[in-house]
This record gives C-alpha cells, structure tokens and sequence, in this order.
C-alpha cells in the first residue's frame, strides 16, 4: 500500500516539515481504485418503481450534506429528504427485476460517486450516512448485514418457495445448480441485502456485474445469488453483525400505505403460465365437445330406436289379429284394471 502525504492548506511547509507536524499528517491511500482525495464523493440511494407503496422519508438527510436520490417512475413523487431522479423501468412489465437492477448496479449508474449507500425503501437511518460509511468501509470496499434470523441460504430458498415470492420452477432450478457447483455456498449464513455499503473498485463492479447476471439468469429475490456471487468473485466482504429489525444505525420495516393487494397480485400473474394455462382450457374444452358429441350421439340413436318401435307399434295395431282379439282385451281388463 503506497500513501501520499498531504500538507493541509492552513499550515505552511515549514511549519509542517519542522516541529512536532504530527497532528497535522493526513494520509491518503493511492492506487488504481482509490480516489486521491481526503473527502470521498459519497451518496445515498433507493428506488420505488411501480407505485406500490409512498416513499419512506429520511430524517437524517436533513443532518448531512451528502444526497438522497431516489429513483422511480412516478412522476408525481416528491420528497422533502429525497432527490427524486425519474427513470423509464428497465424492464416495464417487471418493476421488481427493474429496481434490482438499480440496487445492483448502481455504484456504475452513480458513476459520479466513490461511496454509495443502497438502502431499501422500507429502511429507515437512524445514523447519518457519514458516521455508517466511516465505520462499515473502515477497512474493506464491501459491507453488507448478515441475516440475523435465517441460519442458511438454503433455508431462504425454501422460504422463497413455501411463500411463493418466485417462479418455483426457477428457484429449485437455481437451488439445483447452485449444489451442483458450489454445495457449500448452501450452507452459509445468508446476507442481508436493505442496506448496501460500496467503494467504487474494479472488484466490486465485477461481483455486482455477476450477482445481476444471476438475478437475470435465476430468481429475481436478491438474496438467493448474493452469496454466491461474492463466494465466486475476487471481492473482499465484510458482514455487519446487527439485529435486522432494528440497530444503532436504522430500523426495519417501515412501510407507508404497502399495496399489498397490488404486488400479491402482480407476483400472482408472474408465477402463472398463460400458454400452459390456455393449453389447459383448451383441453378441457376439447373433452366437453367430445363427451358432447357422444351425448348427441346417443340421443340420436335412441331417439332411431323410439321411432322404429312406434312404427313397429303402430303396424301392429293396424293388423288384422289386433283387432279380432280387441273384444277378448277389453273382457280381460276388468279383471286386471291399471
């Protein structure tokens, strides 16, 4: 690690280089990823695409000269705490993938920045963006919370399927591959992905590049690649230690008006298949034309055998031996009445 020493502009070199300039050292660690610069450009994001919930505001942005932008596709958003940023969905008919994509890839659409902070739109700061940056970037590009009640990765794919948040088909498909490859990735504590902290560096682009390939790839929910992603990159991660609901530096979930009907239903029409669906209607329909036409084809055929037996009736009626014998029926029927 090579460092770059830097008089600050208030002292003179002579002052500097003679007499006890310790306090006024500042050191700066150089190098292909790191910015030469003692204040690091730094922001703090979210997105909100589709219109199922208000956005949650942040109070301490109000504490901090560092920006809040929030993207969506809302054009009638507006904040207090937020720069709203308007945006076309990357994928308009799937809002969910669309603001994954944001979440993912955004130290490279933030490419103005050397620090981003990703924070879920139901999470909300209780410590300002500086004092969370200092702390989780202290010694590392990458910091994200560990689940602090889901003890395998393995068991968030089984929550994913139980509770329906994917296509199952697509998630046991990922599962499958995933102890084809890496079993042990599996058994790994999972990762908690509300809040993301982030050092613009090659490393950390090529593991976000690789965890959105598998969000494109397999499930949509986040948290089913990301340990994989990082286990197969070159990045160095710290995992926050802190209880997910609720910590020093937020607090977990705060929803404003969740449409819950609304993202029920969407995940409802996602899971579903139109071709096999129309494909079984038109089974089902073929099989009630096929039982219609036996139905009518019976009927038919009974209705030949009613006709032909009141020909048959009405010929015997009209023969000669009908009517010699009528006297002989009539005498009988007052001994057997109806």
């Amino acid at each position: 690690m090579v460092f770059l020493v830097s008089c600050p502009a208030s002292v003179s070199w002579a002052e500097w280089i003679w007499p006890s300039p310790v306090q006024h050292l500042v050191l700066y660690p150089t190098g292909e990823d790191h910015q030469l610069t003692a204040e690091p450009r730094r922001v703090v994001y979210t997105a909100l695409i589709g219109r199922y919930e208000q956005l949650n505001e942040q109070p301490v942005a109000l504490e901090t000269d560092i920006e809040f932008i929030c993207f969506t596709d809302d054009e009638q958003l507006t904040s207090k705490t937020w720069n709203i940023r308007l945006i076309t969905p990357r994928f308009p008919l799937d809002t969910i993938r669309s603001a994954r994509y944001l979440k993912v890839r955004g130290p490279e659409i933030l490419g103005d920045y050397d620090e981003t902070l990703w924070i879920d739109n139901s999470v909300r700061l209780r410590a300002t963006p500086n004092l969370l940056l200092d702390e989780w970037l202290r010694e590392t590009d990458l910091a994200i919370p560990g689940h602090s009640w889901r003890t395998s990765v393995i068991g968030e794919f089984d929550a994913v399927a139980a509770d329906g948040y994917d296509d199952p088909s697509r998630v046991y498909e990922q599962l499958i591959h995933y102890s084809t490859i890496v079993p042990a990735v599996l058994e790994e504590v999972p990762y908690w992905t509300a809040l993301l902290a982030r050092r613009r560096t090659s490393e950390v682009d090529a593991a976000m590049q690789l965890w959105w390939d598998h969000l494109l790839r397999y499930s949509r929910r986040d948290q089913l690649s990301v340990n994989f992603a990082l286990r197969s990159s070159e990045v160095a991660v710290t995992r926050m230690v802190l209880d997910n609901s609720s910590s020093l530096w937020h607090e977990w979930p705060i929803r404003v008006d969740r449409k819950w009907d609304v993202t029920r239903d969407r995940m409802t029409s996602a899971l579903r298949i139109p071709s096999a669906e129309i494909g079984r209607l038109e089974n089902e329909l073929a099989a009630i034309r096929a039982d219609q036409s036996n139905l009518m084809a019976e009927c038919q055929v009974l209705k030949e055998e009613v006709l032909e037996a009141n020909e048959l009736a009405a010929s015997f009626q009209s023969s000669a031996s009908w009517k010699l014998t009528a006297p002989i029926r009539r005498v009988l029927s007052l001994f057997h009445p109806r």
